[in-house]
C-alpha cells in the first residue's frame, strides 16, 4: 500500500515513477510530470503526433523523449533508426561534400550544419566569407573574434534541473537536486557529484576562484612573514642555506631564496666572513654577477635567467629557522672558539681576527673563573678547593701573604680553570 502511494504516472511519458522522480510541486498536482519530461519536453496533452519524416501518426510511446520535445519536427523511433542506419552505412566512405571556389563548403544536402551527414562547416565558412570580403588573410584577432561569435551561437546547453550524469549507470536519479556553486551543473546525489568532480573541477569557476583566493592568501601570509624578519635573521638562514648547499643539501639555496622572495644568487653568490658580531653573511650582488659573467642586465625578477622553482618533497621551513635566530651550529662554533682561546669571537674579530696569545688566553680564563666563583657559579667549598692544591702551590700562596677567604677564592678559581679535576695545580 505504501509503495502505491509513493508512485504516480507521469502525464507526459505515461510511465509509473517513484516520488523522488518528481519535483515537489509536480508531485502535488493530479497529473504531474516527472523530472525528465518537465525538462526535456514541452507540456502537451497530445496522445499522438505525426512523424516529421514519414508523416504517420504515432502514440507518445513511439517517440524518444528528446524527439517528442521537438514538436512538429519530431521523428518516430523507426525513422530515427533509419537515420542511424544511413549514417552507419556512410562511415568509411568518401563524403559527398561540396567545396566551392570561394572556400565555403556544404554537405550533400546543401547544408552547412547537417545532423544526418554529421558535419558542421559553419565556422570554416564564416572564416572564408570574412576573408573574401576583406580580400586578404585574417589576423589572429579577427580569427579569435569569429571563433567567439561561433561559440556564442553554438553554446552547449546544460540543464539546470536534471543531473548531468542522468542516464548513467552510477546515477540513482534521486529527487533532491544539488547545484554546484558555480551554477553551471546540477547533480542528483553526492555520488554523481564525486564521480563527475574529476572532470568538472577543471572548468568550475567557483573552484578556480577558491584556488586563486587560497593561493593569494598563502602568498600574502608568506610575504608578511618575510617582512617581519630582520635583516640579521635573514642573514642567519642565508648562511645556513649556503653551508647546507655546499655540504650536500642540494636545492637548499633555491628553497631558501624562494621562501625569502629573492634571487638564489643573493645567497649562492654571497660569502661568509668573521666580523665584530661573529659570523656574518655578505649578500651576493646579483646585478654585478649577471653583468660580469653573463653580459646581461638583471631586471630584478626573483628567478631571472633560471627555470621555474620546483619545490622539494620535504621542504625546509627557512622562515621558522630565521625566527629562531642563530643556529645551533653557530652557537656551538662561538662557544668552541671561546673555550679554546678564552676570548669571544666578537672580541677576537675586534682585535683583528687573530687568535689570542697563550698569555691572553690564560688571563681571560682566569677572569672568567674568578667571575664565576664570585657570583656563586661553583658548588665547591673553599676547604675542598684548598685541599686540592699541591703543597708547592700552598707554600707559594703563604709566601705571598695570601690566606683566609682570599685563599679560598683563588683556590676555587684555580679549580674552575682546571675543570674541577682531581689533580692539583702547580703554580710556578
Amino acid at each position: 500500500m505504501n509503495e502505491e502511494r509513493n508512485r504516480k504516472e507521469c502525464s507526459q511519458c505515461h510511465q509509473q515513477k517513484t516520488k523522488d522522480e518528481f519535483a515537489k510541486k509536480q508531485w502535488k498536482k493530479p497529473n504531474p510530470s516527472c523530472y525528465r519530461c518537465a525538462e526535456y519536453t514541452k507540456f502537451s496533452t497530445d496522445k499522438t503526433r505525426n512523424c516529421h519524416q514519414c508523416k504517420v501518426s504515432f502514440p507518445r510511446e513511439e517517440y524518444a523523449i528528446y524527439q517528442w520535445s521537438k514538436g512538429s519536427e519530431a521523428l518516430c523511433s523507426k525513422c530515427c533508426d533509419q537515420v542511424t542506419e544511413t549514417f552507419m552505412s556512410k562511415l568509411g566512405s568518401e563524403p559527398d561534400h561540396v567545396h566551392n571556389d570561394d572556400g565555403t563548403s556544404f554537405c550533400a544536402h546543401g547544408s552547412e550544419h547537417c545532423d544526418i551527414c554529421m558535419v558542421d562547416f559553419t565556422l570554416p565558412n564564416m572564416i572564408a566569407r570574412k576573408r573574401n570580403k576583406l580580400g586578404r588573410d585574417l589576423t589572429q584577432n579577427e580569427h579569435d573574434a569569429l571563433f567567439r561569435k561561433f561559440n556564442e551561437n553554438n553554446g552547449i546547453f546544460i540543464s539546470r534541473k536534471v543531473c548531468i550524469l542522468d542516464g548513467q549507470s552510477m546515477c540513482p536519479r534521486a529527487g533532491k537536486k544539488l547545484r554546484c556553486p558555480c551554477d553551471e551543473v546540477t547533480y542528483c546525489s553526492k555520488a554523481c557529484q564525486k564521480h563527475h568532480w574529476m572532470i568538472h573541477k577543471m572548468t568550475c569557476k567557483w573552484h578556480l576562484e577558491n584556488q586563486e583566493k587560497k593561493k593569494a592568501k598563502k602568498e600574502k601570509q608568506k610575504k608578511n612573514a618575510v617582512d617581519e624578519l630582520t635583516e640579521e635573521q635573514k642573514n642567519f638562514v642565508r648562511m645556513e642555506a649556503f653551508l647546507a648547499e655546499n655540504n650536500g643539501g642540494k636545492g637548499s639555496i633555491d628553497e631558501c631564496a624562494h621562501q625569502l622572495g629573492e634571487h638564489p644568487l643573493v645567497i649562492g653568490g654571497g660569502t661568509i666572513r668573521y666580523g665584530p658580531d661573529g659570523e656574518e653573511f655578505v649578500k651576493g650582488d646579483v646585478a654585478k654577477i649577471y653583468r660580469e659573467n653573463c653580459g646581461a642586465e638583471w631586471d630584478g625578477a626573483p628567478r631571472f635567467g633560471l627555470r621555474p622553482y620546483v619545490p622539494r618533497k620535504n621542504p625546509e621551513d627557512w622562515i621558522a629557522k630565521a625566527r629562531q635566530g642563530k643556529s645551533q651550529r653557530q652557537t656551538d662554533f662561538e662557544k668552541g672558539y671561546e673555550g679554546k682561546f678564552g676570548v669571544s669571537l666578537k672580541d677576537a674579530a675586534a682585535a683583528g681576527g687573530n687568535p689570542p696569545s697563550r698569555l691572553q688566553t690564560a688571563m681571560a680564563q682566569a677572569r672568567a673563573a674568578v667571575d664565576k666563583v664570585e657570583t656563586g657559579g661553583t658548588n665547591m667549598t673553599s676547604e675542598q678547593a684548598i685541599a686540592k692544591l699541591s703543597p708547592e702551590t700552598l707554600a707559594f700562596m703563604e709566601a705571598q701573604g695570601v690566606s683566609g677567604d682570599k685563599l679560598g677564592t683563588i683556590a676555587k678559581a684555580l679549580m674552575e680553570m682546571k675543570g674541577l679535576g682531581d689533580d692539583g695545580i702547580n703554580v710556578d
